[in-house]
């Protein structure tokens, strides 16, 4: 299963931020996953796949395009949202 997130923050404080998120049981896209039967936060795997964006709408914007590229979206990945341009790819 994929995901697909932007952050502006260092890696391992968003890293830290999905782990806090999974702890805790919020209902958020990437603790679901990591709370469900048969799946644990330590065998997550991350890649970056894209940096040095000029704002951070460019940044969103990127990751509704990569959303929709990869195909991440709800069921086949774990994105709930498209993102940004949600309304550009029905």
């Amino acid at each position: 299963m994929q995901y697909i997130g932007e952050t502006g923050q260092q890696m391992n404080n968003r890293l830290t931020g999905h782990r806090t998120d999974t702890l805790n049981k919020l209902p958020k896209a990437v603790s679901e996953h990591f709370n469900a039967p048969g799946h644990s936060f330590e065998r997550m795997r991350l890649y970056i796949l894209e940096t040095g964006f000029r704002s951070t709408r460019d940044r969103r914007d990127r990751e509704s395009f990569l959303i929709h590229k990869f195909k991440s979206i709800h069921p086949y990945g774990i994105n709930k949202s498209k993102g940004t341009l949600e309304t550009l790819y029905v």
